[in-house]
């Protein structure tokens, strides 16, 4: 299922939560030159927070290309692939060797020695772990891609990332923004409310608006498959290796 909402009236649910008239002038206090880059950015944001909630709703999965047949440097045991420029998160990396089909596991990147022997130049059947090791550069207008890490080393495969993708603003009101539910469109919603609320809230909409997007969330992942674990503790990579 998919709700597809305009611009016209998602700046029409903003408006209306807010208690807030929007239109295109400075006698508009909300206005609509400022309110449609906020809805647009609200929405990327929407997209980051169904990760978090492991809704695959906005996750596209790309084709599969050779995994590098050099290490990323020398006595490395590992080999990098880009981080694509038009992408703005990997969800996940799969591979295929041999015909046989594995998930990596995501670690961070001052773990990457965890995951890989100590022996330099090693070589192994079929890697386990992907980290992302930069998100690349940008220069003026050019940007240059990122390097995702894949640990072990593996000779010869195929992989496969699973991305979301850049989005690229609505500014005609007529087009529209796609949600997996109307608790997703509504979380974003609130969350422009939010935004807007904090410049001079007299009425406590703010707060509402904190306690909307929190109620929306459990109910935009009553979905899910996998309970979400909560607070900041990081997990530590399994060690691969003795």
């Amino acid at each position: 299922m998919a709700i597809e909402k305009t611009l016209a009236e998602c700046a029409r649910a903003v408006a209306w939560e807010a208690s807030s008239k929007a239109g295109s002038g400075t006698s508009f206090r909300l206005n609509t030159d400022d309110l449609y880059p906020e809805i647009n950015s609200a929405f990327r944001e929407l997209r980051e927070e169904s990760i978090e909630l492991e809704l695959g709703f906005y996750v596209t999965e790309g084709s599969l290309a050779a995994l590098p047949t050099t290490r990323a440097a020398t006595s490395e045991n590992y080999s990098v692939v880009d981080w694509p420029t038009t992408v703005e998160a990997i969800v996940r990396v799969d591979v295929l060797v041999n015909n046989h089909w594995d998930k990596l596991e995501r670690i961070e990147w001052e773990n990457i020695r965890n995951v890989v022997s100590h022996v330099s130049n090693a070589s192994y059947a079929r890697p386990t772990h992907y980290a992302p090791r930069s998100i690349g550069t940008v220069s003026a207008a050019t940007q240059t891609a990122g390097k995702i890490a894949i640990a072990p080393f593996c000779q010869s495969g195929r992989y496969k990332l699973s991305t979301i993708e850049h989005w690229t603003d609505l500014t005609d009101t007529t087009h529209k923004f796609i949600f997996p539910s109307e608790s997703a469109f509504r979380w974003m919603v609130w969350n422009v409310v939010g935004r807007i609320t904090t410049r001079d809230d007299k009425t406590g909409r703010y707060e509402k608006a904190i306690r909307e997007m929190a109620r929306c969330a459990q109910k935009m992942g009553r979905f899910a498959t996998k309970a979400v674990p909560s607070g900041g503790t990081m997990i530590r990579a399994r060690r691969r290796w003795g």
